[in-house]
């Protein structure tokens, strides 16, 4: 629930904090900012991705294990991260470790179906609603092949999309993610479950808002860490895949390791009972994150459900993107510092992206999380 009576944050102040924080969190990662350096000298920017390159600087992860993980530097943190929400399992967990290395010692790859198939497709049909599934790499195949479908069985180009939201880097959906509000237009003339699949409920949005779609694209969290997407759709829709008038096809779709991974994820880590373990956090965090807003008037509130959550810095409900655009990056730079500097590792762009919660977190864990926002809290209204 939006704060009524806040204070107003002086951004001059913030500004100076901002100075102050990455002065303080630049010490901690000389390893990282010296082997950027070295892997610069052959790979673009010396980083893998451009969003690894965010600001201050890249931090380069050594290893990770339940809710924690260690960077090249030896610093621990709590991690809110989590691969942009697709470790729910928690890093290394046994169950994903042991079904990877199972299959690795039998083969990784053979462009053919292997006998994971059947369990995997009956666990999504009974999450989701929907009873015929295939596989891809990555959320982004995953949008490019549902809409690809849409289109051929339509026969219609235009798609409606959401506006100020990233649905993956192809060009079907590859426009109004960051939309300039100077050159959007009015808002009368200018959501799939990638990000919410396996994180939100047992059964994603479909069962937290009892809508079954036509068409459902999952990524990230079904994989427990390995490159995966899977499009899952009415009959009627994949009659054309079915019948071979239209191919949905790919080298690497239903790969051995992703499809042991996948299965291991969906039937022995994220069952029906965990959802209730990050129920619990959800509700931990929403609650002493509220009181902390509360106690120092902070223009902010929290929202969020199952392993997504965020604090938003806006005295009002954000409902759309265009409610966003009135929220100071300066100040979620200044909490995503605050955070990291404590201990706590969030995705960057914290105003676009949110906190995602693994099975493996614990109270400990998210009490980090408080105690960090209450460290930014009293900086900035003192």
């Amino acid at each position: 629930m939006a704060v009524r009576e806040s204070v107003r944050i002086d951004l001059g102040k913030v500004d100076r904090l901002i100075e102050e924080q990455e002065a303080e969190l630049e010490p901690k990662h000389r390893a990282s900012i010296a082997y950027r350096e070295i892997a610069e000298r052959h790979v673009a920017g010396g980083v893998a991705s451009s969003w690894q390159a965010s600001p201050p600087h890249a931090i380069f992860i050594d290893r990770g294990d339940g809710s924690h993980i260690w960077d090249i530097d030896g610093n621990e943190y709590v991690d809110y991260h989590l691969g942009y929400g697709a470790m729910v399992v928690g890093h290394a967990h046994p169950a994903i470790v042991e079904a990877i290395q199972r299959q690795a010692s039998r083969g990784t790859h053979f462009a053919q179906p292997t006998k994971h198939l059947d369990v995997i497709g009956e666990n999504l049909a009974e999450r989701f609603s929907l009873p015929l599934w295939r596989f891809c790499n990555s959320g982004t195949e995953a949008t490019l092949e549902a809409a690809r479908l849409m289109r051929a069985k339509t026969g219609r180009d235009l798609l409606i999309k959401i506006e100020g939201t990233y649905h993956g880097h192809h060009d079907s959906l590859m426009f109004s993610v960051i939309p300039d509000p100077d050159l959007m237009g009015p808002r009368e003339y200018p959501f799939d479950e990638v990000k919410t699949g396996a994180t939100l409920a047992y059964g994603g949005a479909v069962e937290a808002f009892g809508v079954v779609p036509d068409i459902v694209c999952l990524a990230k969290a079904i994989g427990g860490g390995t490159p995966c997407g899977a499009i899952g759709a009415t009959e009627e829709l994949f009659r054309l895949v079915v019948d071979g008038e239209y191919d949905m096809a790919g080298t690497f779709n239903g790969n051995p390791l992703t499809m042991a991974a996948m299965r291991a994820t969906l039937t022995e880590v994220l069952t029906k009972d965990v959802y209730g373990t990050l129920n619990h956090l959800d509700g931990y965090l929403k609650e002493r994150l509220s009181a902390v807003i509360e106690r120092y008037r902070l223009p902010a509130y929290v929202t969020g459900g199952g392993a997504k959550g965020s604090v938003i810095y806006s005295p009002t409900p954000v409902r759309e993107y265009r409610d966003s655009l009135a929220i100071d990056e300066r100040i979620t730079y200044l909490a995503w510092l605050f955070q990291q500097n404590g201990g706590v590792f969030k995705a960057p762009w914290s105003k676009q992206e949110t906190w995602t919660l693994s099975v493996r977190h614990t109270d400990e864990d998210a009490q980090r999380y408080v105690d960090n926002l209450e460290a930014f809290a009293q900086a900035v209204t003192s």
